[in-house]
């Protein structure tokens, strides 16, 4: 097992998959801006050995942030199913409100929105179908969101 990760010393913006000859194993570290939220995904499937998750420098990881404004999680259980899908997906969450003009999002790995659409949430258990007959095969991010808070999920075209 080699290790993997952020490094000052990297130039690279991808590395294929395992540990090939020439490759570091490494990405080039981002820039870290005040007020920008960042996520991390670790997705360890092709290994039954388990992963270890470390961090060298000072940084701070929290679910919520300490503003005066942040309220309780308001979307809850976010859950997309099957996963992987082939022609449709699942996506039920509760909530803890009403909410006119919620948003559902589809976004590729690299950020890019495939589906952007407006839903009505409604207080409790929430449920909406998607179809994926035109999507490519890959890994896709679901983000449901009000006007206070966001819910991510991930799952795989095959």
């Amino acid at each position: 097992m080699r290790n993997t990760g952020l490094s000052l010393g990297s130039i690279d913006k991808f590395e294929n998959e395992g540990c090939r000859y020439n490759d570091d194993n490494f990405l080039k570290y981002l820039s870290i801006e005040i007020g920008e939220e960042y996520f991390l995904f670790l997705n360890n499937y092709s290994s039954t050995a388990g992963l270890t998750f470390s961090i060298d420098g000072s940084v701070e990881l929290s679910l919520y942030d300490d503003c005066k404004n942040t309220r309780e999680l308001s979307l809850l259980e976010l859950l997309v199913y099957p996963n992987p899908a082939y022609n449709n997906i699942n996506i039920e969450f509760t909530s803890d409100h009403d909410q006119k003009d919620g948003l559902l999002e589809i976004l590729d790995y690299e950020g890019r929105t495939i589906l952007r659409r407006s839903v009505d949430i409604v207080k409790g258990k929430n449920h909406f179908n998607e179809e994926l007959g035109v999507y490519i095969s890959g890994n896709y991010i679901v983000r449901i969101s009000d006007e206070q808070f966001s819910s991510l999920s991930q799952f795989i075209k095959q």
